[in-house]
């Protein structure tokens, strides 16, 4: 091999070398990327339905305390957000969540409470049916915590607010104090 080619073929092998480093370092930083926003919307849209279901369900609850006249259309938004947990959540909280409604069920079928009996059942605490389900739900999103939204904030779309610049704050430069840009201080125009 001619000694003349061996500096074109090391400067062709480097620069081969260092676009391949660049293609999978963005590749894997885009990866990354990925995954976290992927897992920030899957914890988001837990979220979403565990507080549905733990508003639906207290409102079934009080209800059920004080009535005795089960109607089956009440009960429908409560399976229909359990049979959403179902594609989202782990069994655990599936569990909690059913055996939540069967209680529901059960006090609609139990004598109606006083409201003597009502304000003995807070002051012993006796009627949070939901802090186990709370619980296992805080469990199964605490993998996630780290996980922040990668959403602009204050608006809905994912382009840049037209207020802002687009720069980080930490790399935009602000001129030096007591200079000025003007014509006359940069000595433009003058005659010497």
């Amino acid at each position: 091999m001619d000694s003349a080619y061996l500096p074109a073929l090391a400067a062709l092998a480097g620069s081969a070398i260092g676009g391949l480093t660049s293609f999978a370092s963005a590749w894997l930083t885009q990866h990354r990327q990925d995954r976290t926003r992927r897992l920030s919307k899957d914890k988001t849209r837990r979220q979403k339905v565990y507080k549905q279901f733990i508003e639906e369900a207290s409102k079934l609850y009080a209800d059920a305390l004080v009535h005795d006249d089960l109607q089956v259309s009440k009960l429908v938004s409560a399976y229909a957000l359990i049979s959403r947990m179902r594609l989202l959540s782990s069994p655990p909280v599936l569990q909690r969540a059913e055996a939540i409604v069967r209680m529901i069920v059960e006090t609609y079928f139990a004598p109606n409470k006083t409201s003597v009996e009502l304000r003995e059942l807070l002051d012993r605490h006796a009627i949070d049916p939901l802090r186990a389900f709370s619980e296992e739900c805080r469990a199964e999103l605490e993998p996630f915590k780290g996980l922040r939204d990668t959403r602009p904030r204050g608006h809905s779309s994912g382009k840049p607010h037209p207020a802002s610049s687009g720069a980080h704050p930490s790399r935009v430069i602000a001129p030096a104090q007591g200079s000025s840009t003007d014509d006359s201080a940069r000595g433009v125009g003058r005659s010497s």
